[in-house]
């Protein structure tokens, strides 16, 4: 069965599971939790032999990393906006029963989670399937990537960091989220640039400019995070060592006075704020703004006479003197009461 499940829940102590309760459904899509020995093959055991001698392989240690496919939903996503960013707001907005979380790149140390990945193997001789767990007690987001298609739901593919798998941890019993749980796709999905103001605790993100012909979004996002080997078999609590980076593409119509062309040709700075409105209501949303980036690609290139005329542009956040720390910021409005 190609299909898992993995249940989550932020870590306090580095190296300690916690019991994960917050269950998100993986459906065989390139799902790539994993541990990886770190390996020193000596040549010091060979006494003469054709071939190496298995002393001479030695486990210095073992760390945790892979990928984790998601598709962006309403209820409970907070989490994984959070462990992105790294530091995150909720605040309820008026006497609403909705609740903005506002989610920045951290400034320090990035915050680490335990996962379990429950999996479900078969007994040949019985027939039936076994629910087995494989537990890393604390995991770091590396980096991130969005993807918003021309048609289809929106994906988060979190890219991860931190301890070696146990297997010894008991399974906990998967639950579905509290809430209605919304899809964010295609359908809800809006771009716009031009004049930009920030969002408040409770106020939303907005941008002057509607950009029409848009037919898909990617942003990645890299934490540039430092691992922390050291002498002996532990494995450290990685730490940023160097600036994020924040990059993207967009896939878009060639429209008549669009911004892009210009922006490139000029090298002049540009706004982007992306929001994926739920169709269910008018309260759940995910905005994704970029206060100053930077085109680049190249002068639109001739196409198919029979289809309409689209540009690829290439971009990466800038900071600037009236946008000096904020590369990205995301916001989440949902019906969660915490984070």
């Amino acid at each position: 069965m190609s299909d898992s499940t993995i249940v989550v829940k932020k870590g306090t102590t580095w190296g300690t599971a916690v019991t994960p309760d917050r269950t998100f459904c993986l459906l065989g899509s390139g799902e790539s939790l994993d541990s990886v020995p770190e390996l020193i093959t000596s040549g010091a055991h060979c006494w003469g032999r054709r071939g190496p001698h298995a002393n001479g392989e030695v486990k210095v240690r073992e760390t945790g990393q892979g990928s984790i496919p998601l598709e962006v939903s309403t209820a409970g996503f907070g989490f994984w906006w959070g462990m992105c960013m790294g530091s995150s707001t909720s605040a309820q907005v008026g006497s609403t029963t909705v609740y903005q979380q506002v989610h920045k790149l951290a400034a320090a140390a990035m915050p680490f989670f335990t996962v379990q990945k429950l999996l479900q193997s078969l007994n040949p001789t019985t027939g039936a399937f076994t629910t087995e767990p494989f537990t890393w007690a604390s995991m770091m987001v590396a980096s991130w990537t969005l993807t918003i298609p021309e048609s289809g739901v929106a994906t988060l593919t979190v890219n991860t960091t931190g301890k070696k798998v146990v297997t010894t941890t008991a399974a906990v019993v998967p639950a579905p989220r509290s809430g209605a749980d919304h899809l964010l796709h295609s359908g809800g999905a809006s771009l716009a640039t031009g004049v930009y103001t920030a969002p408040t605790a409770t106020a939303l993100a907005s941008a002057a400019t509607p950009v029409v012909g848009v037919r898909s979004l990617t942003i990645t996002v890299d934490n540039n995070l430092q691992t922390r080997p050291g002498w002996g078999s532990a494995v450290g609590r990685p730490t940023p060592g160097a600036m994020p980076s924040v990059t993207g593409t967009l896939d878009v119509e060639y429209i008549t006075g669009g911004p892009f062309v210009s922006a490139f040709l000029n090298r002049t700075d540009l706004t982007l704020l992306a929001t994926l409105a739920a169709i269910e209501n008018s309260d759940e949303l995910v905005q994704v703004a970029i206060p100053s980036l930077r085109v680049g690609g190249q002068v639109p290139q001739a196409g198919s006479p029979t289809e309409l005329q689209r540009i690829t542009v290439p971009f990466t956040a800038m900071r600037t003197a009236a946008n000096p720390t904020d590369l990205i910021t995301v916001v989440n409005r949902t019906y969660d009461t915490t984070i």
